[in-house]
Formats: C-alpha cells, structure tokens, sequence
C-alpha cells in the first residue's frame, strides 16, 4: 500500500470515521490483487478510541471485469457510473471524458453528476428516477435525458439502471441523439401527413390499407382510426372500387398515375379529386404497394370554367360591340347579333324578333327546327306582355306550355327572353335558349340584360339618325326660313324659303350676308344679334322688320343660336318666322332645338363609343388620344346640358316674384349635401329675410356650389353661404378655398372681354347663374378671398312681406 494511502487510511479512522475504500496491494508472490476495504474505530463510551475492527475482500476478479466492461463500453461510446444506494456517492463512473471532458473525480456526489451530466429541464425526472431505484419501487429503470455536452450542444442520453444490491445501483447511457432526431422526423412527418387537406393513404399487394390519414378516413367516412387491414373495396364500395381498381392495378407494376374522378363528398356533395397514385417499392426495389395522394381540385376547376365563361362572354360582348359600330339599320344588326349569340359556347337557338317590322326576314332565327314562322307564331300577344313586364323573363323549359317554343319531343332546356327597350319605347324582343342540363346564371342573364340594352339603344339611334333625315327634310321643306351663317355672318347653309323671300337663288346668298336683300337698318339689327349670340354662346330670340328691294316689308320672329363644329363655336343658326302665324312657328321652334340638343348629346355619344372601343383595342399613343378624345367627349357633353338648362331658363321664363331666403337656402344646400357628401357645407341667414326673384334662384345658388365642391383640390371641400341685409339690397356670398376663379371667366362675364374666350363647363355655369339673377334684377359680383379662395356675390332687391 502507498504511503500516502496509508496516511489518508490512518487518518480517518483516528479521527473516529469509517475508511470505505477499494486499495490495491501486492501478495507475497508479486501478484498484485485489489480488496475492499472497510476498517472502523472501536470506542469506549467516553467516546475514547480503544482499538479497530477492519474487514476485507478480495474484489480483483470483479474490478477486472468491470475494467473489461468499461472498456468496452468506452469503445461503444457508452456513459457508466454507479452510485452508493446509502450514501448517494457516484463510486464507479466510466467513459465520462469521451462525453463531457471531465475528469471523473471532478463528479464524487450524485447531485455532482446530475448538475454535470443531465440538462436543468431534465434533472427532476433524473432524480425521480435514481429515486425509485434507491427506494426499491422498482428494480430496473429506462430513461431518456437530455444532456449539454460540447460546449452546450445538446444530445441525448438512454440510460439502463439496474438496483444491483442494497448497496449500489449501476447504470449504463448511450447516445441516443441520432435516434431522437430520427424518431422526430418521423413523428413531424407522421403529423404532417396526418394533418394535411390532401386525401393520402396507402393500399399493399392485395388491396387492403397500409394506413390512410384523417382526411382521407373522413371523406370516406371511416370514423375509426384503425383501417389498416381493412380492404380497398370495403371502404369505397363496388362501384367506386372498379372505378379506381384499372389505375391502382398499374401502379402496382411500377409506374405512376395521375388521374382524376368524381367522388360524392359526405356533406359538400360531389367533388372533383386530383389522384396521384405511386409505386412503394422495398430496399430491393420490389412494388410492395401503392401510395395515393388525392387534393380536392373541385374550387380550381369551377375557377377554370368561370375563367373560360368569363372569356367567352368577353369574345362575345365584343363581337356584339363591333356589330353595334359597325352596322347602321336594324336589318343588317340583328342577324349578326343573332349568330354571335347562338354559335356561343353558353348559349343555343337564338332570335330576335322587331315589333315594328312587317318584314318576316327581319326575324332571325338560330336552330334547326325553328323557321321564321315558328318564331313569329311563338311572339303571341300575350308572350310579348310578359315579357315586357318581367324586363328579363326566365324560362325553366322551353319545351313545355305555357311558354313552349319547341314540340314536346326536343330535349327539355331553358331560355331566357329580354325586352329590347329604351325610354319606354319598345322595339322588340331577344330571346335565347340555353343547352338541355344547363341553366341560366346570374352572368348568363346579366350578359344578354346588357346586349338587349344596347340593341335597343342601337334601335333608338337607328330611329334617331331616321328622324334626322325627317327633320332635315322638314327644314328643306318648311315655308319659314332657316340659315346657317359663318362667323363673320355669310350665309354657308340656308333653305329654300330664305331663298324665296329674298326673291335669289340660293346659290347667289352663299358667302353674303342679310346687306344683300334688306335695308341697312334690319340687316345691322341682325349682325348685332349674331354678334351677341357669339360673345354669349347663347340664343338670341328677336323681331325684326325687314324691307326688302321689291317694296315688300315683312316682320319676323327669330331665335338665333351658336352653331358648334366638332365642338368648337363656328357660326349661328337662326330659324325666321313671319309672326302671323305666331303659333305654327313655336312648334317649329320646338321640332328645331330638338333636332340639335339629338345632334349635340347623340353624336357625342358615338363620338364616345368609337374612343372607348380604340382605347381598349390600340395601345400607346393612339390609345392616348382616344382616351383624350373621350374625355373631352364628356366634357362637350357636360357643356351641351348646360347649354340646354341656359335654353331652357330663356324659352319659359320664370316670373319674378319674392323668395324667401332661408327656406331657399335650407332646400338647396340639402340637396347638394345629399349629391356630394364629403363636402363640409354650412349656411347662415338671418330669419324673414325676402328678395325679388324667381324658383330658378336655387338653381343659381345649387350651381356656385356645386362648382365650389368640383373645383376644389382638397380631398373634403369646403364651402360656406352667408346671407346679409343693406338698405333695399339682399345679398347671398358663397365663400370658398378654392383657386381663384380665372379673370378670363370673370371678365367675360362682367362683358370685359369677348366670349370666344370662354371654352369650358364651369363658364356656362357662371352663366346661367347670371342669367337667373339678371332676369331678378341682380348683380352677380366676384371677389377673391384671404387668404384663399372666392367670393361670389349675388345681389337681389329686398322684397317686404307683410
């Protein structure tokens, strides 16, 4: 034994502690041998030390074993250690460096080893572990930990502890992190196929279930988890088992499938499935099943169908357009609009049939057993009633009474029927029938709603641009006479009465002007009228008495109006009538201003249809100047209504009367509220306040705010009316933040400048408001704000109520 061994043995038995120790010592022979070694102090009951008692055992055998074990174990990268039940001392422990690099004196307690060894998260479990071995409860343990090894990797460990004897518990960890992760894969891979929305299970050789995840037990109605086992046949019943059986059966020979079948969904009805179906092959590469994977494509397919019925009625609504442009009579339009429809993917028999027609080849059928007099006897009285009633009329079969436009015999399908209509004019009917199994959806009826619309617009031009004629032929043939004259007055258009009472040809007027057939003073009255009707972009109603070179004197009623080419102001037109027949000449006059308010709105509607329909075709620049075109289109339009609400005021004026101002403003500014609400406006008008002037003075009022509101830059405008009492004067401000009005609108209107100036809506506006506060005896009055802004100022004369 080494001295040091002995000294450390001698010293703790003289201090009264029991010596436990494993020493090795040399037999006589040499041999070296290893013993236990157990030597406690005998004491009086002083506590005095009297002598010793030592006990030992020869253990070499067991710890050449042991050291053989470690050994091994070291070789299998295995953790050993082994602890004193009693003392809870880690007495033997192997291998720890090739784990943790530690030396294995560095860990003498069990609670050394846990804090070395067992990651915090996983201790308590280690202790209930070593616990119930200690305890007895039980003889044998397993256990997985985590441990913090290499410079805080973690990996884990499987330990086998075994309750050797009363004395000692050993235990044997080997890393198990390969294992671990392994086994996570599998289970993340497990719960992703588990929970996936894709239909996914797998059948062996002979058709029965290797295993099949919840979407699929629950489409299949298979509530148990359990169907391994279970035959491909059972779950899907016979007819969908020799269904799928031809596809399975060939992905049992090694090749892949893809294929897709309806299925009956347990509460979603049927649905389409996209089936992927592939070999599963074993280490040899021998089929030993098929794997299926099924997604419900059934959302993606509708989307497909609706992207192609989406197109198809584009293809068709454009088709329908072209026609619409293109054609100019009813006879040339409808067969077209006809075989558009009826050779369409949605639609079938097609026809349209013109209620003012007597023509039978204006009726055009699309289908093979319906003739021209099968569709004029189908649109009975009653027919055409109920559908012009209904607007759009659905018609579940059109094989069968009482709408029955086949015999019996043709294969049931639906219609649907359209009134063509416009402004309450009718103009026919358009019915269309569908394929038998089909039936008319929203889009479907939507469609033809829209095509019916516009053939019947396309009806009311034809008709227009036929009463055009009409009224040209009238204005030809009419005894009053009508001109249109240049801007500097020449005559460029005139009719043959001008003609006749001028007593010249009509070819000798064109280029002069009145200087060439009346007196000077008649001749200068006019030119002050055209003049006037020039600078103002208005009409000019007026009597003139012209004497003519034969003696004659005649006295006749104009309206005198501007005359617009493409738009721009190109002269007047004026329509004379001698005033003895006063009564005949408004009629006139009424038939004339419906001709051109017709022109202006209607051509500027083509004028819109053929840029809308560039602008989606071409691209680039001329794309550009279609877009230009169209909007300056709304703009000309924009400008016409107003021309014609400024017509309107002067042909029936209103008659001056008093108004009362707050009751007037409360009704107006209500209204405009009602049009633009994200305009902030407010009004302030002391009570009893009363003008002269007339209903039109909301109009007037309606307008300035209005173009307040339109004309502002702030996302919410802001305008403000304030009404104030001087002397025998009433006046109305409209207050805004605006830019300021242009000087040129406000110089035109004050008559500072010339009217060509004026080029835009918002001057015929101003207008029209001085119009009515004119025709009251008021000023219409401008001022710019502070710090921004305009003030419109309308000033009326007080009117006193009693």
């Amino acid at each position: 034994m080494p001295d040091s061994h002995f000294d450390r043995l001698w010293d703790t038995v003289t201090d009264g502690e029991v010596w436990d120790e494993k020493v090795r010592n040399r037999r006589k022979s040499g041999e070296v041998y290893v013993a236990e070694q157990t030597i406690a102090p005998i004491t009086t009951s002083d506590g005095a030390i009297e002598g010793y008692v030592a006990i030992q055992s020869d253990v070499t055998e067991r710890e050449r074993l042991r050291d053989r074990i470690e050994l091994v174990l070291k070789e299998l990268d295995s953790l050993v250690f082994e602890i004193d039940i009693e003392t809870g001392l880690v007495t033997r422990l192997g291998a720890v460096e090739s784990f943790f690099d530690v030396d294995t004196d560095e860990i003498p307690t069990r609670r050394a080893f846990q804090e070395t060894v067992v990651a915090p998260e996983d201790r308590d479990r280690f202790d209930a572990f070593i616990e119930r071995l200690r305890s007895g409860e039980s003889e044998s343990e397993v256990l997985d930990f985590r441990t913090t090894a290499d410079a805080g990797e973690i990996r884990w460990l499987r330990s086998h502890a075994h309750r050797e004897s009363d004395r000692r518990i050993l235990g044997l960890a080997r890393d198990v992190t390969a294992l671990k992760d392994r086994e996570l894969a599998l289970r993340q891979y497990k719960q992703a196929i588990e929970s996936s929305k894709d239909l996914i299970a797998a059948v062996d050789e002979d058709f029965e279930y290797l295993f099949a995840n919840e979407a699929y037990r629950q489409y299949h109605g298979v509530e148990s988890p359990d169907i391994e086992g279970r035959s491909l046949r059972s779950v899907l019943g016979e007819e969908q088992f020799e269904e799928v059986e031809p596809f399975v059966s060939r992905a049992l020979t090694g090749r892949p499938v893809q294929t897709e079948v309806t299925r009956e969904h347990p509460s979603r009805g049927d649905r389409i499935l996209d089936v992927r179906l592939f070999p599963l092959e074993d280490a040899e590469g021998a089929v030993r099943g098929v794997g299926a994977s099924m997604r419900d494509v059934t959302a993606d397919r509708e989307r497909e169908a609706a992207i192609e019925r989406e197109s198809e009625y584009r293809r068709i609504m454009s088709e329908v357009n072209q026609a619409l442009v293109r054609e100019d009579d009813i006879d040339d339009l409808a067969p077209q609009i006809v075989d558009i429809i009826g050779s369409s993917t949605p639609f079938s028999c097609t026809f349209i049939y013109p209620l003012a027609s007597a023509d039978p080849d204006v009726i055009c059928a699309r289908g093979e057993n319906l003739d021209e007099g099968d569709v004029e006897a189908i649109h009975t009285r009653d027919y055409i009633e109920t559908v012009f009633e209904a607007g759009v009329l659905r018609m579940d079969d059109v094989t069968e009474p009482p709408l029955a436009h086949h015999d019996a015999e043709k294969e049931s399908h639906p219609g649907v029927a359209v009134a063509l209509e416009y402004e309450n004019e009718r103009y026919g009917i358009l019915t269309v029938h569908l394929p038998s199994g089909s039936e008319p959806t929203g889009d479907d009826i939507e469609l033809l709603e829209t095509i019916g619309d516009d053939v019947a617009y396309a009806i009311y031009h034809y008709t227009l641009q036929a009463e055009h004629r009409l009224f040209a032929d009238i204005v030809e043939r009419i005894d009053d006479p009508v001109m249109l004259q240049n801007r500097d007055g020449t005559f460029r258009v005139l009719n043959d009465a001008v003609a006749e009472f001028a007593r010249k040809e009509k070819e000798a007027l064109i280029g002069r002007d009145e200087t060439a057939f009346m007196d000077e003073e008649a001749a200068g009255l006019i030119k002050n009228r055209k003049e006037r009707v020039l600078e103002t972009e208005e009409p000019q109603s007026y009597q003139v008495t012209p004497s003519f070179p034969d003696g004659r004197e005649r006295t006749f009623s104009t309206t005198r109006y501007p005359y617009y080419d493409d738009g721009d102001l190109d002269g007047t037109i004026a329509i004379c009538r001698d005033v003895t027949d006063l009564k005949n000449h408004q009629r006139q006059l009424r038939i004339l201003d419906r001709v051109l308010r017709h022109n202006v709105n209607n051509n500027m509607n083509v004028v819109q249809g053929y840029a809308e329909m560039v602008e989606e075709r071409a691209d680039g620049e001329i794309a550009e100047y279609a877009g230009k075109i169209e909007a300056n289109s709304e703009r000309l339009l924009d400008i016409a209504d107003k021309q014609r609400k400024i017509t309107d005021f002067l042909s029936d004026l209103p008659p001056v009367e008093t108004v009362d101002v707050e009751r007037m403003l409360d009704g107006t500014t209500d209204r405009i509220r009602s049009e633009h609400p994200y305009a902030e406006i407010s009004w302030q008008c002391p009570g009893g306040i009363h003008a002269r002037g007339n209903m039109a003075l909301k109009d007037a009022i309606g307008e300035l705010l209005t173009n307040s509101i339109v004309h502002s830059d702030r996302e919410d405008p802001v305008v403000s009316v304030t009404v104030s009492r001087t002397g025998a004067t009433v006046t109305i401000s409209v207050v805004d933040e605006n830019e300021p009005i242009p000087q040129m609108e406000r110089d035109i209107l004050t008559g500072e400048v010339d009217i060509t100036a004026l080029h835009h809506g918002s001057g015929l506006g101003l207008w029209l408001v001085k119009l009515i506060v004119e025709h009251a005896d008021g000023r219409l009055r401008f001022q710019e704000n502070e710090p921004r802004g305009n003030i419109v100022r309308i000033e009326l004369p007080r009117s006193t109520v009693t």
